[in-house]
């Protein structure tokens, strides 16, 4: 209370103070509602539209982290059930031809391949085709029986556009 009337004195005791002071009370209800509203806009646009959009942003990347994962549970127990019928031919296969002649097809640049002591091999994408690397993960899947066990999928900050981590067997 001491600072609100400390802080009331100094105002007063300024010229905006003495002016405010000339006008009368109908204008002095005005200047107050325009200085509300500029306070009540600042806020607005400063922190609440930035809350709000940061909301939204983390929203929607959560739908699409739900999706994909619902995509990847889908299609990894279809490859399970065809893989059982079909028995495990690849594996006398190389990986590596396989994966980089599906991504040469899609038209993907992989960053890494690093073969595994399980035989298995890591995969790293930056900035590709969300879309692309979705068809290009169902074909390894569905056309050459791969299975893929591990995956990682990062936005970047262009639309469309994502950094893929997985590794297929």
């Amino acid at each position: 209370m001491k600072r609100l009337a400390f802080i009331s004195e100094l105002f007063r005791a300024s010229t905006a103070g003495a002016w405010y002071a000339e006008k009368s009370p109908t204008d002095r209800k005005v200047i107050v509602a325009i200085v509300l509203f500029c306070t009540a806009s600042l806020v607005y646009l400063a922190m609440w539209k930035p809350l709000l959009e940061y909301r939204d942003g983390q929203v929607l990347r959560y739908e699409r982290a739900q999706s994909l994962i619902d995509w990847i549970s889908l299609n990894n127990s279809a490859l399970r059930v065809s893989a059982q019928s079909q028995g495990r031919t690849t594996q006398q296969k190389s990986l590596i031809p396989i994966v980089t002649a599906g991504a040469n097809l899609r038209q993907l640049k992989l960053n890494r391949l690093q073969p595994e002591q399980d035989g298995s091999v890591s995969i790293s994408l930056q900035s590709q085709s969300f879309d692309q690397v979705l068809r290009w993960m169902d074909d390894l899947e569905t056309n050459n029986g791969l299975l893929i066990d591990r995956i990682s999928v990062d936005r970047t900050e262009n639309v469309g556009l994502v950094n893929v981590q997985l590794r297929v067997q």
